[in-house]
């Protein structure tokens, strides 16, 4: 018997009595350590030529074995993870060629972890880009059937293929995994230093969460922080086990540790503007847009001033401008014309942390947010010199960065150990 005929008598041996073990690798959230869910990763037998998950794909993939092979994968990991009653997100590796064979059975992973008393929420469907799909339709309406089962889809090993970008685009998926390559030395690389940064502004653009593959050292930690990645995978946050554990106790003072920031107060781009009371006439603060041109927002507050809500030049006069809109609305309290409040803040907190609420709050249009002192209406906030401001301290940072390390130069330091003091 060849060494060939060997390693196909002991796949099959494997799949017949489901001699595999599923480990299980945690996903970080990198600000805070918690976990967002862990990743099902597989081992043959420990006295095995197969052991490895290398040589067994390799071999399922030669002799026509993979679809059995995944199968039993995926039924194995879903029972364990099922079993220990895990918290999170179960991420199942799924290879992008089953899904264009048309005898792939359709709806078995669902059937699958609905047998183990799990939601189609739960899982994560990881397509890896290294495997070369030809027929791109085909493929993406493949997705489109675990989509409308529950999952949420992410793209592996993102990088590591020709068509990332291009998958990206067309699948829009929930998470996106930057592959280990540009992880390991990034922050003594300024060439993965950029394509990382990149992928993760594109990721915020398009709605993708980030997770940063193959983190082992707690330089590459800080930096995928630095950079903004969300969530994080590799030796250093956890090694794959069979049992589901948290991130290591030796992580929490590496998470501890924030970026090196400014942590300018707000005052140069809070704009003291007195507001109006709920009970204001809608004609009363017309006119106080009519005194002012250059106003464009007045905040609403209640008898507490507390901020309930604004009020904005464009959005009052496309109301007046309606037939018989002055008559319907001038003498109706202007709470009848305002908008929700948008992002209200303290006035303790510093222009680097409202620039991070600026950026998660997409969805919000508004150039202004409202500020507060201790609950009370403080002022209005400028989204523009926000922005402004950063970009200022982006330069500012820039100019005095080590051109060796990429690190803060003495400055900064200085600067943000001033502060801590």
């Amino acid at each position: 018997m060849g060494l060939s005929d060997y390693h196909r008598d002991e796949l099959r041996h494997i799949l017949a009595n489901k001699r595999l073990t599923p480990l299980f690798q945690p996903i970080v959230r990198l600000s805070d350590g918690q976990n967002l869910g862990f990743e099902a990763l597989i081992r043959g037998p420990s006295n095995s030529a197969l052991h490895s998950p290398g040589n067994l794909f390799k071999t399922a993939i030669s002799y026509n074995l993979l679809e059995p092979l995944e199968l039993l994968c995926r039924e194995l990991s879903i029972n364990a993870f099922a079993k220990a009653g895990a918290a999170g997100l179960l991420f199942l590796n799924v290879n992008p060629l089953l899904l264009l064979t048309s005898d792939h059975p359709s709806g078995l992973t669902k059937k699958m972890i609905e047998a183990a008393g799990l939601a189609p929420e739960q899982i994560v469907i990881e397509l890896s880009e290294q495997f070369q799909v030809e027929d791109t339709d085909l493929f993406i309406n493949a997705v489109k059937h675990y989509r409308e089962f529950g999952f949420k889809i992410a793209i592996d090993d993102l990088g590591s293929g020709f068509s990332g970008l291009r998958l990206w685009s067309e699948l829009r998926p929930d998470i996106v995994k930057i592959d280990r390559y540009f992880i390991d030395q990034l922050h003594q690389d300024p060439i993965k230093k950029a394509f990382v940064k990149n992928i993760i502004e594109i990721a915020k653009d398009t709605g993708s969460s980030i997770i940063a593959e193959g983190i082992e050292t707690s330089e590459e930690l800080q930096m995928c922080r630095e950079l903004g990645a969300e969530y994080g995978q590799g030796y250093l946050l956890g090694r794959p086990q069979a049992d589901f554990q948290d991130s290591p106790t030796a992580l929490a003072p590496l998470l501890a540790q924030s970026p090196v920031k400014l942590n300018q107060a707000l005052d140069p781009v809070i704009i003291a503007i007195a507001p109006v009371l709920l009970t204001t006439p809608a004609a009363d603060v017309a006119e106080l847009f009519t005194a002012d041109k250059s106003l464009a927002c007045i905040a609403v507050v209640d008898d507490q001033q507390r901020p309930v809500g604004v009020v904005s030049r464009s959005v009052l006069n496309e109301k007046f401008s309606h037939t018989f809109g002055r008559a319907l609305y001038q003498r109706k309290p202007v709470s009848y014309c305002m908008e929700k409040a948008p992002l209200v803040v303290e006035k303790s907190m510093s222009i680097d942390d409202v620039s991070s609420l600026i950026s998660d709050d997409a969805d919000d249009a508004s150039l202004y947010f409202l500020v507060t002192d201790n609950g009370r209406y403080y002022g209005l906030g400028s989204v523009r010199k926000v922005l402004k401001q950063i970009s200022e301290n982006k330069v500012f940072f820039a100019r005095y960065t080590n051109p060796l390390t990429l690190l803060p130069g003495n400055v900064p330091l200085n600067l943000h150990i001033d502060n801590l003091l």
